[in-house]
């Protein structure tokens, strides 16, 4: 509680470093709070920790908590509550995802203390996207009290520190140019000290080292013990150029700012092998034939230290020619790329204003300013050389991009849904009673720790309920929404089976031994038989173009990569590799979920014509169906007529309701979209393409798939969606 005492606190960055209890001192604090009868309380951790979180409260602070979600909070709406969060009954806890898709709601609520869990995933926030999550989250809860843990508060470079402060308090460090001024790029003792004397009233941090010299906590003594290798002569070698080459102070390629992290992470990789620094080197010399310089801002590209960047090299674009090469116009164009771009894309109705004299102009001036505040009141760089550079990189942007809107169409209010009753079909069903020791094997494998009768555990009253209790796990079904309904079919199963068994412990035997079989099987017929109330959508439309976002993954060696005209051995392993060698695609590598995806690949680079077209990333589209799924299709391309969503799917599931469901929301997407650009001259129609994978041949074409496969919005659909321009 020390920088929550004084009123004018608006919260606490605790960093203590791993194992020292940052969760329980969180605890004391929401305690603190709960049992001063101050109890909006708000926790923000990573999905896979909620149920942690909420154990932890309960079992050590008799703390209540409740796990909100979609499904949860349609229920709370449901019974009429006027403002399902923020009821003060218990500590609620979110998710990041989806406390930035409830922003709204958040908004609304005077919470009394945030806590932010691995708060280090808003880092980034200051020179983040209006849209971005952890934007989002910062203005939802903007002048709440914060309580932000991390045992990583700094990882690439001291504007992280920066941005986790902002999100507390966006004023206490001033402008993000005024804190680079005063600390950025410093290492002055006295600059270090004056750091750390404004982070005392706000930032918390204890060391492992400091608890053990205190001898609060004696932790297990790690022995080290150093075996010696000599190096063969042409490893010695390679490690003499290597560090001869990190020492030079003339390379652009290792940039300023961000030096001393990477050398330390080249030093890093080339201990772990030759072959491992040979492809980071090999990355360096495809940024420099690109001019791009690594400097912070591409730093995330080295060995994974931003969760959500990129993996090196796999995902960054092949940079377009660029005509000047002096070090002071490259980082003009940068400036003009990562800074201006963004916001100008807020600013023009078509991404082909970047070629109007006039936006070049404003795009010049803007990348100035900036870069004036960056470097300092000598700018290095005349007005016409900005114009210059500016001109250029606009010029390449446009070619080099499929302008994507940013649009984000969410349902307006939650959706309800349900199950009609129908006879489940049983005439397949043949499961046989178990034996003792086969049933006691297989419910120890699913951790059941109640086996039945003589094995000491209690036997459910009713048959019913071991049918039942599997149903309830299914995220889709609420017990208390559709008991009626779940008994009904548990009802079906066990009438099934007595008819067959006249002794009830058979019948149990194979309710126990094959319960989770059956529960699935059920499933299937039930949502055949689901019903759900029409949904008004919500369209937001932000800026004219988006960001690029590539696809994330992983490459695992040079076995993983391969031609994308070749279809692995087995098509089952099509997950695990890479694909390389196209020409028209935004990206130098892609993968692939299917073989009808590697084989659209095919068709689009074999189309004349297709311009562009790549594999969208994570958030590059932001539509949501009607239950608030995100949906992500599987291609984006630019012909040169038109523009296309691609989506392939087994012929099987062209009916099912989810894809349905989520073609009805794409296809909105294209209509809005070109409702967008409708003021924009020259501006390519949009279209959303649902293609089953027995059209996707050699032979096929993209006029050929848009003329049978284009899937039109409908006129009911077209009804239920309102459009708003973004503040």
């Amino acid at each position: 509680m020390f920088a929550l005492r004084s009123p004018l606190s608006k919260g606490v960055l605790l960093a203590d470093e791993v194992g020292l209890g940052k969760t329980i001192e969180a605890a004391l604090v929401l305690s603190q709070y709960w049992w001063s009868r101050q109890r909006n309380l708000l926790l923000i951790v990573p999905a896979s920790l909620r149920k942690q979180w909420a154990t932890e409260l309960m079992e050590k602070f008799s703390l209540p908590s409740e796990i909100l979600d979609a499904k949860r909070l349609k229920d709370i709406t449901a019974s009429g509550h006027p403002n399902p969060i923020g009821r003060a009954e218990s500590i609620v806890i979110l998710s990041y995802e989806f406390a930035a898709r409830m922003a709204s709601a958040i908004r609304m609520v005077p919470w009394h203390l945030v806590v932010f869990d691995e708060a280090h995933k808003l880092r980034n926030v200051y020179r983040a996207a209006e849209t971005s999550r952890a934007a989002v989250l910062r203005d939802a809860l903007a002048g709440r009290h914060k309580l932000l843990l991390t045992a990583t508060p700094l990882q690439n470079n001291l504007m992280e520190l920066f941005g986790l402060i902002s999100v507390i308090d966006d004023t206490y460090f001033g402008s993000e140019q005024a804190f680079r001024a005063e600390f950025g790029g410093r290492e002055e003792v006295a600059s270090q000290a004056l750091l750390a004397r404004r982070l005392e009233p706000i930032c918390k941090r204890t060391l492992r080292r400091q608890v053990q010299k205190a001898g609060l906590i004696n932790y297990t003594n790690r022995l080290a013990k150093t075996f010696d290798f000599t190096p063969a002569r042409l490893e010695t070698d390679l490690y003499d150029l290597m560090s001869a080459y990190l020492q030079r102070s003339d390379t652009i390629a290792l940039g300023q700012n961000g030096r001393h992290l990477v050398t330390l992470m080249l030093r890093k990789i080339l201990g772990s092998s030759s072959f491992a620094v040979a492809q980071t080197l090999d990355k360096m010399v495809k940024r420099l034939q690109g001019k791009l310089i690594i400097d912070d801002k591409t730093l995330d590209d080295i060995d994974g230290f931003a969760e959500e960047a990129p993996t090196p090299g796999l995902q960054a674009p092949t940079a377009p020619p660029f005509k000047y090469a002096k070090p002071e116009e490259i980082g003009l164009a940068k400036t003009v790329l990562n800074v201006v771009l963004p916001q100008i894309s807020k600013q023009v109705s078509s991404i082909k204003d970047l070629e109007d004299p006039k936006i070049v102009q404003r795009i010049a001036d803007a990348a100035m300013a900036a870069q004036k505040a960056e470097d300092g009141l000598l700018s290095t760089v005349t007005p016409e050389q900005a114009k210059a550079v500016a001109a250029e990189v606009c010029k390449q942007f446009v070619q080099r991009t499929i302008a994507i809107p940013m649009l984000t169409i969410t349902p307006e209010q939650h959706v309800s849904f349900g199950f009609r009753r129908f006879d489940v079909d049983l005439k397949s069903w043949n499961y046989q009673p178990l034996s003792r020791e086969l049933l006691i094997q297989i419910l120890r494998t699913e951790e059941r720790s109640v086996i039945s009768g003589d094995a000491g555990g209690e036997t459910p009253s009713r048959l019913e309920d071991y049918v039942v209790a599997k149903l309830i796990d299914v995220p889709e079904i609420d017990y208390d929404a559709h008991a009626d309904i779940l008994y009904d079919l548990a009802g079906q199963v066990v009438a099934h089976f007595r008819a067959k068994h006249a002794d009830d412990e058979q019948v149990r035997s194979i309710l126990q031994g094959h319960a989770r079989q059956i529960a699935e099987a059920l499933v299937v017929q039930m949502k055949r038989h689901m019903w759900r109330e029409q949904t008004n959508y919500r369209v937001t439309q932000v800026s004219a173009f988006d960001q690029l976002k590539p696809q994330t993954f992983d490459g695992s060696g040079k076995d993983a990569m391969r031609d994308y005209r070749s279809p692995p051995e087995r098509l089952s392993d099509m997950k695990r590799f890479i694909f390389v060698g196209f020409e028209k695609s935004c990206y130098s590598m892609a993968k692939f979920d299917s073989d009808p995806e590697r084989r659209m690949a095919v068709i689009l680079e074999q189309d004349a014509s297709v311009q562009l077209w790549m594999k969208p990333g994570p958030n590059q589209f932001r539509i949501y169906d009607e239950d608030n799924a995100p949906y992500q299709p599987d291609f984006v391309v630019e012909t040169a007529t038109d523009k296309l969503v691609i989506e392939t799917k087994r012929a099987s599931e062209m009916a099912n309701p989810l894809v349905v469901r989520k073609a009805d929301a794409a296809a909105l997407w294209c209509h809005i979209a070109n409702r967008a650009n409708g003021e924009g001259v020259g501006d390519k129609p949009w279209s959303y393409l649902l293609v089953p994978e027995t059209a996707v041949l050699s032979n096929a074409t993209i006029s050929g798939l848009m003329a049978s496969h284009t899937r039109s919005v409908d006129a009911d659909l077209l009804a239920r969606y309102v459009l708003t321009e973004a503040a």
